[in-house]
């Protein structure tokens, strides 16, 4: 867009009788630089397309794997001592800490993921895992 407007400044310069011939020359080798530098760009992406496609489907094979042990610690929840009130108080909250940190820490690895994700186009594969941690939140929050 300024390469335009600056060639319109020299067109009209010119039309005015001022000599210009070097700005236009650089112009016009600046366009040039440009052109081939997009298309290096395009070249370049081509290239690297296989790699990016690679390493998307396996964060979307990650974030599978992530959601079953999400799943599968939820699941594991219900056994816990805290659930049954058979511990005691103070090792039901002991354990109800301990559980509070391993979320944060699924809470985390799941921030990860949705970076990730999101460079690579596909936010909403995190909105699953989402809805299991929040109602793994949610128990641990009703137990307290």
């Amino acid at each position: 867009q300024k390469q335009d407007e600056v060639a319109e400044v020299l067109s009209m310069l010119t039309r005015e009788g001022m000599p210009n011939e070097k700005a236009s020359r650089q112009l016009k080798k600046i366009g040039e630089a440009v052109v081939a530098m997009k298309e290096k760009v395009q070249v370049r992406e081509a290239q690297i397309d296989r790699l990016v496609q690679t390493h998307a489907e396996r964060y979307k094979k990650k974030i599978q794997e992530f959601l079953a042990e999400l799943n599968a610690y939820g699941a594991g929840l219900r056994s816990e001592g805290y659930y049954f009130y058979k511990s005691g108080l103070e090792q039901a909250f002991g354990n109800l800490d301990s559980v509070t940190a391993d979320l944060d820490e699924f809470d985390r690895r799941m921030d990860q993921l949705l970076h990730i994700a999101k460079n690579f186009g596909y936010p909403e594969d995190i909105s699953k895992p989402r809805v299991v941690m929040k109602g793994l939140r949610e128990e641990v929050g009703m137990m307290q």
